[in-house]
């Protein structure tokens, strides 16, 4: 029997694997060759699917893959290393190791549905919880491997979740305490806690999260899944939106209620306050680790991220700054420095190297009509100017829908002649029905594989224009001249006056030396992104 929307693998004992019991697969984790995680990985996934094809007790089933939970996590880590918080779209090497993540995610998850089906067959309600709870485990497991990759989740992830916890209630079971050692030592969790832990997941906006914020966000999420509670009706109290689901649907979690009978509202008011009360007690100075949320997080992030999940956790997610309309446009994009400055400058170069060659009897013609006009000869570098095509913008983008301070843009994965983007990205794009570029910021990247031929789908945050780019360095020093932008100021969002300068540049009170002598002095840091700082100055 199989109760889910999931498949699951004929069961024959031909092709047995190396264990059949918790205490053999010890003995066989202990061998693994843990300096090569990748092998470690590859042993598991073989054994694991093995392992779904052989019938087996399903209380032995689940025991074994208990035991190899140790095992998985560490190859899981290591491989998230090798994918996580990579420019889009990942190289195929890199798209190797989070495919091969999955598997090993899925082979778990389905050595726990085999036990599932056992166990309702034997009505035995504590074996149910405990395999519940240890599937949507998998599952939000499954959900953190495919966001480190920057990939969107398809609809059959939320199926699932929702089956599962649709089962779980329909028997009175996703409340019923269960032992996770390996996650909650001696505390006791439930279903609802893992399938919590997906939720908030997602609720978290996790595309606009680094890697290392990811990483804190799914340690919390496991951590306070547990406080949400499920119910078919409003709270009393609405200081805390509820996050709506509907368990019949393949639609993931929203603050607006669902209709209809799988309609459920999962309450954050205990949420609210452990969030509330861990801002104010790090406002007045204590310490992360202190309060539970991780050595790991420093102050100020750890606070500022905290601020970041209060509104999408308990406040009906983010309000938008303006009003998006949808579009369905063509649109330009640029993304490699020196294109960026070539069409904001009106067609310079930087630092264009001199050229050897033989003029031409075009190149005499062209010099001599220089000497006419101007009454000199041509530089080097506007002769090299004359002679190298303009860059190439990147073709194959669409708008799909903006804002005055914010786009939607997406290109198919495969687009030829298009640079891979890595969040808090400096590039600049041309807004529908304008005939300018301005500069923008990466704030999320996300890649749909499942899409047709696949798209790159990336939201980006318009800085304020027009731009006028120039050249800077250090006053009074030698140094060779960079590239820097000059943003007026935007008074909707009060902002002022800015530059965009290389990253790591910026110093309070530094002053920088443009063309013609003339200087400025850097006086706050605005934003820090991949490849820029931006700052105010006098």
């Amino acid at each position: 029997m199989n109760t889910l929307d999931y498949p699951l693998p004929e069961l024959d004992e031909s092709d047995p694997p190396l264990f059949v019991t918790a205490a053999t697969a010890k003995e066989w984790a202990a061998t693994l060759p843990l300096a090569n995680p990748g092998e470690v990985q590859q042993h598991l996934i073989k054994e694991i699917e093995h392992l779904n094809r052989y019938p087996l007790p399903a209380r032995e089933r689940l025991a074994i893959l208990d035991t190899l939970r140790k095992a998985v996590g560490f190859a899981q880590e290591e491989a998230g290393k090798r994918y996580g918080g990579k420019a889009l779209p990942l190289v195929p090497g890199e798209q190797h190791w989070l495919t091969m993540a999955q598997r090993l995610r899925r082979a778990c998850l389905t050595g726990t549905l085999h036990c599932l089906d056992k166990a309702l067959a034997d009505d035995d309600r504590a074996f149910t919880a405990l395999v519940l709870q240890r599937a949507l485990v998998h599952l939000a497991s499954l959900q953190v491997e495919g966001l480190r990759g920057g990939q969107a989740l398809l609809p059959a992830h939320w199926r699932q979740l929702h089956q599962l916890l649709a089962l779980a209630e329909s028997r009175g079971l996703h409340i019923e305490p269960v032992k996770d050692t390996a996650r909650y030592g001696d505390t006791p969790t439930t279903a609802l806690a893992a399938y919590g832990e997906a939720l908030l997941l997602q609720a978290a906006s996790p595309f606009e999260l680094s890697t290392r914020q990811l990483a804190w966000v799914a340690r919390w999420a496991r951590r306070w899944g547990g406080k949400l509670v499920l119910s078919s009706t409003s709270p009393d109290n609405l200081d805390a939106l509820p996050l709506a689901v509907d368990l019949h649907s393949a639609l993931p979690p929203r603050h607006r209620p669902f209709t209809g009978d799988g309609a459920r509202l999962l309450w954050t008011h205990a949420l609210r306050d452990s969030l509330k009360s861990r801002i104010a007690l790090l406002g007045q100075g204590r310490s992360p680790a202190d309060l539970q949320l991780g050595d790991d997080c420093p102050q100020p992030a750890c606070e500022q991220l905290l601020k970041f999940l209060y509104p999408r956790w308990c406040k009906d997610g983010q309000t938008r700054g303006m009003e998006r309309h949808p579009e369905n446009s063509p649109g330009r994009v640029l993304t490699q420095s020196d294109s960026l400055y070539y069409y904001l400058s009106g067609g310079k170069r930087l630092n264009q190297a001199p050229t050897n060659s033989q003029p031409s009897f075009t190149d005499l013609r062209k010099e001599r009509e220089h000497l006419a006009m101007f009454g000199s000869l041509p530089t080097t570098a506007q002769k090299a100017e004359e002679k190298a095509p303009p860059p190439p913008l990147e073709s194959g983008w669409q708008c799909k829908d903006e804002s005055a301070i914010g786009l939607r843009l997406a290109r198919p994965l495969n687009a030829i002649n298009s640079e891979r983007l890595r969040q808090s990205q400096l590039l600049a794009v041309e807004p529908p029905g304008t005939k300018h570029f301005l500069l923008a910021i990466v704030r999320w990247l996300r890649a749909a594989p499942e899409e047709d031929k696949g798209w790159l789908h990336v939201g980006v945050q318009l800085l304020p224009g027009p731009v006028e780019a120039s050249t800077l360095r250090p006053a009074n020093s030698q140094d060779a001249w960079r590239i820097g932008y000059f943003l007026p100021s935007f008074p909707i969002r009060h902002e002022e006056a800015s530059v965009i300068i290389p990253t790591g540049m910026f110093r309070t009170n530094l002053q920088l030396q443009l063309p013609g002598n003339e200087t400025i002095t850097l006086t706050r840091l605005l934003d820090r992104g991949e490849d820029f700082d931006r700052a105010s100055y006098l």
